[in-house]
């Protein structure tokens, strides 16, 4: 009870569970949703991931890991990678597909009129909308961000070898040459970074979604334009996907080499900086690529701009949620 006063004591008011706001988009979606659907979901969702599990091991066995390089050394993060992939892609495009309908859906319901006229009646609803996804998400995040922690502490554990002179080893002729001491600071940015893409491009769909659903409520360009999204979404992921491939030598400016510019977008929309959490994989970065030392202070400004775009999106939704006439 403690830790969990701890953890919500560092979230604003609207986001506490305690918020009357929040409680009631809760209450409602609980009421909406049996504990035999719920539970019925969770052991379909454990039984899909346990099978993408058992392929990546499989693969792995075999000599072909799914979507690594065969040099990666640790074989928990070779069997762990593909099916962290698969939850994460799920994670956030659901996000996207679960709110793109919510603002139209609300405004239909009985009192949301007495709820628009209201003291910001209208953008407190809906950042409790976006909040509630994240109470409806909360396994399928906890599983990737702990999955991230732990690998994070194994990069820790990583960083001691050959007599805790292994970054010395790596970063000895990079461009730029940096000292030892910001090497630490860039390798503790992209960690950072890495730590929370997935959650900030979760929430950023998420507010994505609503912001869709209170600009257009035809029933039917709605839908067709949630489904052209996520086409977009997903052909996006797949090419950030093919240039973060160690096999494939995809880049935009050279033919034999990835660019600072491809590292950079396979981080940001391939695989959340996943592949790179292998220490070994990170400082090979850092050690072929041009200005790579920098890919944690270019992935955490992004991830910085992505939670201002997701404050706009959030604020612009319940602005043009409660205008006159809405609902």
């Amino acid at each position: 009870m403690q830790v969990q006063q701890v953890i919500t004591g560092q979230v604003p008011d609207w986001a506490r569970p305690d918020n009357p706001v929040l409680r009631y988009t809760l209450q409602r979606y609980d009421r909406r949703i049996t504990w035999v659907m719920r539970w019925s979901g969770r052991l379909v969702g454990m039984a899909a991931f346990g099978m993408l599990l058992a392929i990546s091991y499989a693969r792995y066995e075999a000599g072909s890991p799914l979507g690594v390089s065969r040099d990666i050394g640790s074989a928990v993060f070779a069997i762990l990678y593909f099916p962290l992939l698969a939850l994460q892609y799920v994670a956030v495009l659901t996000a996207l597909v679960w709110t793109s309908n919510t603002v139209i859906l609300e405004q239909r319901r009985a009192g949301w009129e007495l709820v628009k006229v209201t003291s910001r009646g209208a953008a407190m609803s809906t950042r409790s909308w976006w909040v509630a996804l994240f109470y409806r998400m909360r396994w399928m995040l906890a599983a990737i961000v702990l999955a991230r922690v732990f690998f994070a502490g194994w990069m820790l554990v990583d960083l001691t070898r050959y007599q805790g002179r292994y970054l010395d080893l790596y970063i000895t002729g990079i461009t730029p040459a940096v000292s030892v001491e910001a090497a630490i600071v860039l390798l503790a940015m992209y960690v950072t970074a890495a730590l929370l893409l997935p959650v900030v491009l979760v929430g950023l769909n998420a507010a994505l979604g609503l912001f869709l659903s209170s600009f257009v409520n035809n029933r039917l360009l709605a839908p067709l334009l949630r489904v052209m999204i996520v086409l977009f979404e997903t052909g996006v992921f797949g090419t950030a996907l093919l240039i973060n491939d160690l096999d494939v030598r995809l880049s935009w400016y050279t033919a034999d080499a990835r660019s600072f510019g491809d590292h950079v977008f396979a981080v940001l929309a391939g695989d959340f900086g996943l592949e790179l959490m292998d220490l070994e994989t990170l400082f090979r970065t850092w050690a072929d690529t041009e200005y790579g030392v920098l890919l944690g202070a270019a992935a955490l400004a992004a991830v910085i701009g992505m939670i201002v775009l997701t404050n706009a999106l959030i604020m612009a939704a319940g602005w043009r949620a409660g205008r006159p006439g809405r609902g």
